[in-house]
């Protein structure tokens, strides 16, 4: 799979994967901004939220991650 990933990339990427975040260099923009992108997961806040049943902040975190 990464060398499927790596055959996308471009000269404006900055970080191989599996770094934490995805970077991309915007040279055409003045002050040459970098767009950083990241992913993860809710992780053992899944079980705690089990255990209590209590799942609205899990709903949140994931929503967080997306945006």
């Amino acid at each position: 799979m990464k060398n499927a990933v790596r055959a996308t990339f471009t000269p404006n990427v900055l970080a191989d994967v599996g770094s934490f975040g995805g970077l991309f260099a915007l040279t055409d923009l003045p002050a040459d901004p970098v767009l950083v992108a990241s992913t993860d997961g809710v992780g053992t806040k899944v079980k705690l939220a089990a255990d209590l049943g209590r799942w609205r902040s899990i709903g949140h975190d994931l929503v967080n991650h997306c945006v």
